[in-house]
């Protein structure tokens, strides 16, 4: 796995090529993410472009004896990704409420949704825990939880058309 810190610590201070070698080694796994993420090229080009944006202005709070470079970039993506799927037009639950006489209650909406999927949203959304939390609160391993998440959300797309 690539960690250079060193490529971190001279993109915080300015160096463009150090980033665009940072961009070359990690942009085609963060697209590759983010598009699985929102699943839709363009947003998913967006949300690169925000990851590194980011990336560029935030370099210097990175501290490689927390984390790998890489995973720190990635968690960046994964919060941009999810910011672009709240915003998205595909999921406004609250314009769609407001655009449809009849509505859907939150409650409606979630007594559609598997009770395993249901229970890590409402750890993420109503108790605002990261996945490394709802890992620890529901003892399953990260990447099932992300996988939850990301279809209780599709469920809910679905519920409201």
């Amino acid at each position: 796995m690539y960690n250079d810190s060193e490529t971190l610590k001279a993109i915080s201070q300015g160096n463009k090529e150090a980033f665009a070698k940072l961009y070359d080694s990690f942009a085609p796994t963060a697209f590759g993410l983010a598009l699985r993420i929102t699943e839709s090229r363009d947003r998913a080009a967006q949300v690169v472009q925000e990851t590194f944006t980011q990336v560029w202005q935030s370099a210097s709070s990175f501290d490689p004896s927390q984390k790998d470079s890489f995973i720190w970039v990635l968690e960046i993506l994964k919060k941009a990704a999810f910011e672009q799927e709240s915003r998205s037009d595909q999921f406004d639950f609250f314009a769609y409420q407001n655009s449809n006489s009849k509505g859907y209650s939150l409650e409606d909406l979630f007594s559609k949704i598997d009770n395993k999927h249901r229970q890590v949203l409402e750890l993420a959304f109503f108790r605002r825990l990261g996945e490394d939390q709802i890992e620890e609160e529901m003892n399953i391993p990260v990447g099932t939880v992300a996988t939850r998440l990301r279809l209780a959300i599709k469920a809910m797309r679905k519920s409201i058309g």
